[in-house]
């Protein structure tokens, strides 16, 4: 609960699904998928090139950042606007097309003795420790790391500085993989690719589109809704405000609900997301967020 409250002060209100939904499916296909893999047969997909890339102890402090580097990336997509909300859905897609392949196809690999006592060295056997060596391929911290700068790229208030240090944080993340010997080389294009296929499954299906408008008119159907980015208007029925009668004010354009007293009206500022797109009418559908 406490992570629930504290996401309710400092991530916007449609936001705070979407992300906690991305947490539980890292959970659900990380470690959930151990549950069943651990006793199955793994395969090694190390190349001749895997063999010859050598153990890089200070590289673990790049591995290490990009847990905070995620967070901090899908919070600041996800307040950039309602609209960025669509990438952490097709993040939710890559994590369950992980999690195909870790039980279809369970990975493991060889890591090599790590002998020194410096702080970097200290920090690999942690998390030799702490993490097994499976659940590889594909790379759900070259997925993340992709997903992350892709979505840091399109946001609109973000400063231009800041997606470039994005971009090269995240190929230092990819060559950290391989160089703290967390990851096979196929692993890195693979959780890549997962990442843009999921974005693209969630474009195709609108998953998660959320968009910012104004209520442009009231009637007794419900809320007529101009979206910011396309000016494109749509339809909040009526029906799907609340199981609540809702008393329409035909002089003010109001609708008011009788138990919650929630009141709708021109130019009121809400979030939506598309339910249904009827194009023989020309007609869209929204459903109110808040």
């Amino acid at each position: 609960m406490k992570l629930f409250n504290w996401m309710k002060h400092y991530v916007p209100k449609y936001a705070v699904l979407p992300l906690l939904g991305c947490l539980a499916l890292n959970m659900l296909a990380y470690y959930g998928s151990r549950l069943f893999n651990l006793s199955m047969t793994s395969y090694d997909l190390s190349l001749p090139l895997d063999h010859r890339i050598p153990l890089v102890p200070p590289f673990i402090v790049v591995y290490m950042l990009s847990f905070a580097y995620w967070w901090f990336a899908y919070m600041v997509i996800a307040a950039d606007s309602p609209e960025r909300c669509g990438m952490l859905f097709g993040e939710m897609i890559g994590k369950l097309i992980c999690l195909a392949f870790f039980l279809i196809l369970p990975t493991q690999m060889e890591r090599p003795a790590v002998t020194g006592n410096d702080i970097f060295s200290r920090l690999v056997r942690f998390i030799y420790w702490t993490d097994v060596p499976n659940n590889l391929f594909p790379s759900i911290h070259c997925m993340e790391s992709h997903l992350c700068w892709r979505g840091l790229a399109r946001c609109r208030r973000v400063p231009k500085w800041v997606k470039i240090a994005a971009f090269i944080l995240s190929l230092a993340i990819y060559a950290s993989t391989v160089l703290v010997r967390q990851h096979l080389v196929l692993d890195i294009p693979a959780g890549i690719l997962v990442g843009e296929i999921g974005l693209w499954i969630s474009r195709r299906l609108r998953l998660g589109e959320r968009y910012a408008g104004t209520v442009s008119w009231v009637s007794n159907m419900g809320l007529f809704v101009r979206l910011d980015l396309t000016q494109v208007e749509g339809l909040v029925s009526i029906k799907s405000l609340g199981n609540e009668w809702f008393e329409f004010d035909e002089d003010a354009l109001t609708l008011t609900g009788a138990d919650t007293g929630r009141r709708f009206e021109l130019g009121q500022r809400v979030i939506i997301e598309v339910s249904r797109v009827n194009t023989t009418r020309g007609h869209l559908d929204f459903r109110l967020i808040h």
